[in-house]
């Protein structure tokens, strides 16, 4: 089964801001509490209902505000099928990290779900182009881990 979630935090979005209400950064406090802040327990539920149901994880993303982006991938690239995830979204750059402490991808990883993160661009703005780009590389990913037939690889997994 294919799980695509668009937007996991939908006020911050309606609002066009990246912090939770109470002022936290909702991709820097995985895997969560149970008790505490709201942003903590809204992360944990994440954690439980999500990513634990999870074999592989894509996390797109766009810019913060205030900075500028191109397409390109985060991953741990000494992990083999992060390597090969990162590597068949022929992006623009692939950057090597094993990620921040208390993000999505990294507290993916940490439970045994492969993952990385795409970044697509600047904030607000569609860029059709990157859009594109990475649609077709997580078709690359499908088509890879057998879960999508009839489809072209392009590009090296070595």
């Amino acid at each position: 089964m294919i799980e695509r979630i668009n937007v996991v935090f939908n006020l911050g979005y309606l609002r066009n801001q990246r912090e939770f209400s109470d002022g936290a950064d909702l991709n820097r406090l995985f895997p969560g509490k149970q008790h505490g802040q709201a942003s903590t327990m809204f992360v944990r539920q994440i954690m439980i209902k999500i990513v634990s149901n999870l074999d592989y994880l894509i996390d797109m993303h766009t810019a913060s505000f205030g900075r500028v982006n191109s397409f390109y991938v985060r991953a741990d690239l000494t992990k083999k099928i992060q390597k090969e995830m990162a590597l068949l979204q022929n992006a623009e750059i692939v950057i090597h990290n094993s990620s921040p402490e208390g993000s999505l991808r990294g507290q993916a990883s940490l439970t045994g779900v492969p993952a990385i993160t795409i970044e697509i661009g600047d904030p607000q703005i569609f860029h059709s182009k990157h859009i594109s780009s990475a649609l077709n590389g997580v078709e690359n990913i499908l088509c890879h881990l057998n879960m999508y037939n009839g489809c072209w690889v392009l590009g090296k997994v070595s």
